[in-house]
């Protein structure tokens, strides 16, 4: 593929999916001429989709420095879950008000992938899918803006489960999650919205202290180009 031919979504796509997938580390230095030759784009397409993903706070950049994934501090870490609460307990009560059953289908389909990850002990993929999960929920409210602001928190969310999760909590957010479905599904707007307040707040509350050091990685390896 030309450098012409990959577009600044593609290099943006890329790049998102890399790091939402826990594939490019938190602090991975990101250099915008490595970039173009891996992904045959032109620079200005790297530097813009760099600058998106800066908005989004998923990237750090330094003026005449470079690009970094972002790495979250542990008090933005709790400020993100605590914006999630907020937003995602609302969110919980419009899909109870608004539900439709054809929207079981997608949760029960994610909810079953999940299950298989965690079956085959692929903790990355059920991290995604559970971050899934919520952006479900959220889209399922029909606030499009509310999905929005829940989609980029829960991808920062992926930068603070890397760095701050407690392994042997992981295990619980299955048997929340389906909890959560049976609530909503039978359309308890109070119950499904405290259990997803519940549920954010002990995440929240297991989150470690201190962050581990950064982990080695390789552009080509990380972007699947190898």
């Amino acid at each position: 593929m030309s450098a012409d031919a990959t577009t600044e979504e593609d290099v943006y796509r890329q790049l998102h999916a890399a790091i939402v997938d826990q594939r490019l580390p938190a602090g991975s230095r990101l250099t915008e001429t490595a970039l173009s030759e891996l992904l045959s784009a032109s620079r200005r397409h790297v530097d813009k989709a760099l600058l998106r993903l800066a908005q989004e706070k998923l990237v750090r950049i330094r003026r005449n420095a470079g690009a970094w994934v972002a790495a979250p501090t542990l008090q933005e870490a709790r400020e993100i879950y605590g914006l999630r609460v907020i937003l995602e307990e609302a969110a919980t009560r419009r899909t109870c008000e608004v539900w439709r059953p054809e929207g079981l289908r997608r949760l029960k389909a994610n909810l079953a992938a999940e299950e298989n990850a965690h079956r085959s002990r692929n903790l990355r993929e059920a991290i995604r899918l559970s971050g899934e999960f919520h952006v479900l929920l959220a889209d399922l409210s029909g606030n499009s803006e509310l999905a929005r602001v829940v989609e980029q928190l829960v991808a920062r969310t992926s930068l603070v489960t890397q760095l701050y999760a407690n392994p042997e909590g992981l295990g619980c957010w299955h048997s929340q999650h389906h909890e959560l479905m049976d609530a909503i599904t039978q359309r308890k707007a109070d119950q499904a919205a405290a259990l997803m307040r519940a549920h954010l707040v002990e995440l929240e509350e297991s989150l470690r202290v201190t962050a581990p050091t950064s982990r080695h990685h390789e552009l080509a390896m990380a972007l699947k180009l190898r």
